[in-house]
């Protein structure tokens, strides 16, 4: 992998980047994004990989299952982080379909201010 595929997939996978890897990265795709994002969703069956968290995950999963891909919507009670307060699943057939969605939702703004194009 090239520097900047570590870096891009750091960004993916942590949310953050220093301002030196920023400077790497320079323009990001949502291409490029999807890409990692399917890699990633491949090799663990699940995106972001949260499983051994404490608390609820407050976002978008992506999970495999066997007819496509679930996206699921978490967030808790602003009292208690470890219990769901809310929970909306959807599933899609088309893997590349449920990661543009997932970016859409996640990361329109871009990533840790990285505009992705």
């Amino acid at each position: 992998m090239s520097e900047r595929s570590d870096i891009l997939k750091k960004l993916v996978v942590n949310g953050h980047v220093d301002v030196t890897e920023r400077h790497v990265l320079g323009v990001v795709g949502k291409q490029e994004v999807a890409e990692v994002v399917k890699l990633l969703l491949w090799m663990n069956g699940v995106f972001p990989d949260h499983r051994g968290a404490k608390g609820v995950y407050e976002g978008a999963t992506l999970v495999q299952a066997r007819d496509g891909v679930q996206i699921t919507w978490e967030r808790a009670y602003p009292r208690d982080p470890f219990t769901v307060a809310e929970r909306r699943t959807e599933s899609i057939k088309e893997v590349d379909t449920a990661i543009e969605k997932f970016i859409e939702s996640e990361w329109s703004d871009g990533i840790d201010g990285v505009k992705l194009k």
